[in-house]
């Protein structure tokens, strides 16, 4: 664990904000499309994905207090698409479907 939060503090801030309104405001699928192949690509999938764990309960703890309930339903979304990541699914397909997922269930 230690790894990963070393590693998740060297990310960019305003990437990791810029994916965490992505999650909140309405964006059409070309521009999210556009937004995970520039900062994330094919390589680096497995960072959204840590992005969108914990650093994200976090930030939404703080920012978004209203969509608190809301969190339960994410955990699950994470765990089941990262396994599906290690069995050689296109990252950015998977990448596409959590972002959509998420969004269902935040910005129904």
């Amino acid at each position: 664990a230690g790894t990963l939060t070393k590693s998740l503090s060297n990310v960019n801030g305003k990437l990791k904000m810029d994916l965490y309104k992505i999650l909140y405001e309405k964006r059409d699928y070309e521009e999210i499309y556009s937004f995970l192949t520039s900062n994330f690509g094919q390589d680096k999938i497995d960072l959204m994905f840590d992005l969108l764990g914990r650093d994200f309960i976090d930030w939404s703890i703080k920012e978004k207090k209203e969509n608190i309930e809301k969190l339960f339903k994410l955990n699950y979304i994470i765990s089941d698409y990262r396994d599906k990541l290690e069995n050689n699914t296109d990252p950015i397909i998977l990448g596409l479907t959590v972002l959509g997922k998420f969004r269902e269930i935040l910005t129904p």
